[in-house]
């Protein structure tokens, strides 16, 4: 059984959500709700999909895609969420230099270029969003690290006024 809209499988979710349990992270770290993949769990923060794109997500997918018997798709698609993860890593970085943001350029450029591979037939399988990550390395150059220019502040206490009702 497939989870909807996704190449996960139910059994590889489960496998997913048992690791974030047993993944112990810093205090400092608000790691993802532990029903992660429910309808239960409703909308992530932008921060729980960091902490999974750039540390749970690797290190659940590494275990169970990278093991000789998996399928090639499985491999290719390993390929892709790594360099998302190495994007989302290096594009979070409080520090930019020329290298970072290159490494930056080519992980985003690899993860973009990849989609339509990945997902022929899909119908705008890129998206807007995608097209503006390609454009992030020229920010970081002209702007700083995005920490200094981001709206992640102000999309926190849009939250926590959503909660209030």
């Amino acid at each position: 059984m497939k989870a909807s809209t996704s190449e996960c499988t139910f059994e590889e979710l489960q496998e997913v959500r048992a690791d974030l349990q047993r993944t112990v992270l810093p205090s400092h770290i608000d790691c993802p709700p532990r029903n992660f993949g429910t309808a239960a769990h409703g909308k992530l923060k932008a921060d729980n999909w960091f902490v999974f794109a750039a540390i749970l997500a690797p290190i659940s997918f590494v275990r169970l895609w990278s093991v000789n018997d998996q399928s090639e798709r499985k491999g290719r698609l390993l390929l892709h969420l790594i360099a998302l993860s190495q994007a989302v890593w290096l594009g979070s970085r409080v520090c930019h230099t020329d290298s970072t943001i290159a490494e930056f350029r080519d992980h985003i450029s690899d993860y973009v270029s990849s989609i339509p591979k990945l997902f022929p037939g899909k119908k705008e399988s890129v998206r807007p969003n995608h097209h503006m990550a390609l454009h992030l390395h020229e920010y970081f150059k002209a702007f700083g690290p995005a920490h200094s220019w981001s709206c992640y502040p102000s999309e926190r206490i849009i939250g926590y006024l959503q909660k209030m009702g």
